[in-house]
């Protein structure tokens, strides 16, 4: 791999004790690279957590890719589950047709290639938060919702005839959706 040019990543780690940043993948990959110019990546690591880890922010990881050299990413760290995270960290544009296990907070870039999607949520999703998908995922034709905690509140008749009034969103594309809910309030 030493003469290795061109790299197209797409790496999903579970069960890990870090996230994966640049520091780490300059370190244990692209050193070892001379020749490489083209990186193009998607790297997905999920952790567990507990008191004793700092909580990274988006803007501590997209350094350490600033650091050597990888201005054009984006990145998203998510906590969630009181003991899980999950760090998203890809070059942009965003070339690959999956991403799995997002959560609220994503980057806004157009997602133009993603036709599959699987949304992993701790907080209870909103209308705007739909209507980003929507116009984030214009070629989405496979949506997955994991939602992993109850509704906080019980839904009063304003908030039922607010949602009435909601316009349908219509994906065009979108030819299988897969719920997954936690509780039976959502059904």
């Amino acid at each position: 791999m030493k003469y290795l040019e061109k790299l197209t990543l797409y790496l999903r780690l579970h069960d890990r004790n870090i996230f994966v940043d640049g520091t780490h993948l300059h370190r244990e990959i692209l050193m070892h690279m001379s020749q490489l110019h083209t990186f193009i990546f998607y790297i997905s690591t999920e952790i567990e957590i507990n008191d004793s880890i700092d909580r990274l922010s988006d803007n501590d990881i997209q350094q350490t890719f600033t650091n050597i050299g990888y201005h054009r990413i984006a990145c998203a760290v998510n906590y969630y589950r009181k003991s899980k995270a999950i760090c998203h960290v890809f070059s942009l544009p965003f070339v690959f047709d999956r991403l799995i296990k997002i959560c609220n907070h994503f980057p806004a870039v157009i997602y133009k290639h993603v036709t599959e999607l699987t949304i992993l949520d701790d907080i209870l999703f909103n209308y705007e938060f739909i209507v980003r998908i929507r116009k984030a995922f214009p070629s989405l034709d496979d949506l997955t919702i994991i939602i992993l905690q109850p509704p906080s509140v019980e839904f009063g008749r304003d908030e039922l005839e607010y949602n009435q009034s909601i316009a349908i969103m219509k994906y065009l594309r979108l030819t299988r959706l897969t719920t997954s809910y936690k509780s039976d309030d959502y059904l």
